[in-house]
């Protein structure tokens, strides 16, 4: 259990999956694990492992690995769902990792300011950039010459965190895509 593993086993938090069965984090049905969370400033560790069938019951694009771009959107989903749900306001002391670069959340955090407003329930645009702070991004992926200067411009630095992916993601391709970033 959370209390066991927090509480006895001295854990500072766990690893959940952005989304299961098309509910996202953030959605009312997990406002009991966040609050025992929230009451121990627990660090919650997200990452997704599945993506929502299609209507012709396939996830994803046919013949396209959903970790290439929805797991990005899924990530994507779960942390605008925490914002617009409000459970980044309700449980204050919650540090949430979003994984690959907080996905496409930096490159349309614009996007979410201009058009916020529509969405149900609606988001402020003047507290967007306040949402994104409260997020901590993993490096797992969007080391690029374009990703990485986005998430750069986007986040304080401070919130971004190494991340690989390694075991699922092999160790040459971890190197492959670290190395140049480095150089």
């Amino acid at each position: 259990s959370v209390r066991h593993g927090l509480d006895e086993l001295g854990a500072i938090g766990v690893s959940t999956r952005t989304s299961v069965n098309g509910v996202f984090l953030g959605d009312e049905s997990h406002d009991r694990l966040l609050q025992e969370l929230n009451e121990r400033s627990a660090v919650i560790s997200t990452h997704p492992m599945e993506v929502q069938a299609g209507k012709d019951g396939d996830a994803g694009l046919p013949g396209m690995p959903p970790f290439v771009c929805d797991f990005l959107l899924d990530t994507t989903r779960a942390a605008i769902n925490l914002i617009r749900n409000g459970t980044l306001d309700r449980y204050p002391n919650l540090s949430f990792v979003l994984p690959h670069g907080g996905g496409f959340l930096p490159y349309m955090a614009t996007r979410l300011e201009l058009f916020g407003g529509r969405i149900d329930p609606p988001i402020e645009a003047a507290r967007v950039r306040d949402y994104l702070h409260r997020f901590y991004f993993d490096t797992a992926g969007p080391m690029s010459p374009s990703a990485t200067p986005t998430l750069l411009a986007t986040v304080d630095p401070d919130r971004i965190l190494f991340g690989t992916d390694w075991p699922p993601t092999p160790a040459h391709v971890i190197t492959d895509s670290v190395t140049p970033a480095l150089d």
